[in-house]
């Protein structure tokens, strides 16, 4: 889940960030990764000028236990 900090970050040429395409083909090994990876890409996108507050929040769904028996 993001703000629309993330979604409004704008380029050089006023082109809107979008995270599907920024991070297509990129594994991450927990939340915490996939939190700092979308900074990262957004405050590379805006040339590091953000213009908004930006807010990221990124969950691990874990399998109830038992569940894999069902």
């Amino acid at each position: 889940m993001t703000t629309d900090g993330v979604t409004e970050a704008r380029d050089r040429h006023g082109v809107f960030y979008d995270p599907v395409r920024g991070l297509a083909g990129h594994s991450f090994d927990g939340p915490q990764e996939l939190v700092d990876t979308v900074v990262r890409e957004v405050t590379a996108w805006s040339g590091g000028r953000l213009h908004d507050d930006m807010a990221v929040l990124a969950l691990t769904r874990r399998e109830p236990p038992g569940a894999e028996e069902a």
